[in-house]
């Protein structure tokens, strides 16, 4: 069922309210309800499906009041399970801007044709039903709230963390983990939970904690994928303190590991602790409806998951190529070496000799003009004696060697 609330929305705001109306009325998927401000509210706060919000403003008034109700049900807005759309009449791109920070993105106007209204609504309502059907096909069963709070104990007596109630909004990404999900490992605790694929995601060391943990932040491949994951454009971030997140690709879950490990995401201003096991108190929030409807979008993620794998194998690298570009502007050292061209000794493995006036020494010698030269194999300079294994005669000069001509 799919709630048409025409909320402050009369014939004077829109003349063909009436044929739109009549067009529906005999359609079981629909029910229309005129209402105010207080019946407006808590009809969308008992709600059970979907609901498409019409509503007005014209004045300071019927803005207080429309950002009021909007503000009272962002997380359904933002979650898809409620659709809005404004009839604006005043012209002022402050109002626009307050409006859609609140999730609401469609401006009517009051002479949009009945054709076109009608075609918006059928449009809104097909991805309303997808979105109830998703929900319905993914939903996992919670644990009551009695079981959530009872003490766990896990592989060790004094070891024991609470289950508390689940964060219940939106930017909750995680789901906890059915099997072990949350143990001793020597002097460390490690987490397990279920969240979207290594490569679709990423954790970036931000600092180092007093406490010997480092802080990491939660990156994404990129927009498109952080849409995804949210169905709508956040500015969140999530934090965790200990050793660097590993992903179990067996079980698709994400293993925390800390000897005080601490997850929790910072929106504007404000911190949402996911679990937490410090002096403060060890626990772990539930995993709410929310969070779950999100694991079709995780198999989504997974079965593309190759397609970031190269980009956050470079990213990881950067820092490597800089360093050794910085090498290569050094002096080089070594086996292989540059030697000095004029008036100079070379000494190495392989050496270039000085073209005048110098000796050289070296495996390989090539002899400098009008000078000895000493070596396993020597050329002749002219007019010169010669001496080595192999030796080819000047002309005018004695050779000598173990081989002659």
């Amino acid at each position: 069922m799919i709630k048409l609330i025409f909320f402050m929305v009369d014939k004077e705001t829109y003349p063909d309210l009436e044929k739109v109306v009549s067009h529906y009325t005999n359609d079981e998927l629909f029910e229309f309800v005129h209402a105010g401000l207080d019946e407006a509210d808590d009809l969308l706060k008992n709600i059970e499906g979907s609901a498409i919000l019409f509503f007005k403003v014209n004045d300071r008034d019927s803005l207080t009041a429309s950002l009021k109700i909007l503000k009272n049900h962002f997380k359904q807005i933002r979650t898809g399970f409620i659709k809005t759309a404004c009839f604006l009449e005043l012209e002022n791109k402050k109002v626009e801007k307050a409006l859609a920070k609140l999730g609401c993105r469609e401006f009517l106007n009051k002479s949009i044709a009945e054709r076109s209204l009608k075609f918006k609504i059928d449009f809104w309502s097909k991805a309303l039903i997808n979105q109830m059907k998703k929900a319905q096909q993914t939903e996992m069963v919670v644990k009551s709230n009695s079981e959530n709070k009872n003490n766990h104990k896990k592989n060790n007596n004094d070891f024991e963390f609470k289950t508390i109630d689940p964060l219940n909004t939106n930017e909750d990404i995680w789901l906890n983990s059915r099997n072990n999900l949350c143990k001793r490992v020597l002097r460390s605790t490690m987490v397990r939970l279920v969240g979207p694929c290594q490569g679709a995601v990423y954790w970036k060391e931000e600092k180092r904690l007093d406490s010997g943990d480092q802080v990491y932040s939660l990156v994404y491949a990129n927009d498109e994928v952080k849409n995804h994951i949210y169905q709508d454009d956040v500015k969140v971030k999530w934090l965790y303190h200990g050793s660097k997140p590993e992903y179990d690709w067996d079980s698709d879950e994400w293993l925390f590991t800390g000897q005080k490990p601490k997850l929790y995401y910072q929106l504007d201003g404000e911190e949402f602790i996911r679990f937490n096991f410090d002096e403060s108190g060890k626990y772990i929030t539930g995993t709410s409806p929310l969070s779950n409807r999100k694991l079709p979008v995780y198999f989504d993620l997974k079965k593309n998951a190759h397609t970031f794998a190269n980009k956050n194998s470079s990213e990881s690298k950067t820092d490597t190529i800089e360093s050794d570009e910085d090498k290569k502007l050094e002096n080089l050292k070594g086996k292989g070496r540059t030697e000095k061209i004029d008036r100079g000794n070379l000494e190495g493995k392989s050496s270039t000799d000085e073209i005048e006036n110098g000796n050289l020494e070296g495996r390989s010698n090539t002899d400098q003009l009008g000078g000895n030269l000493e070596g396993k194999a020597s050329t002749d300079r002219s007019n010169g004696n010669l001496e080595g294994k192999a030796g080819t005669d000047d002309l005018g000069g004695n050779l000598e060697g173990k081989a002659s001509t």
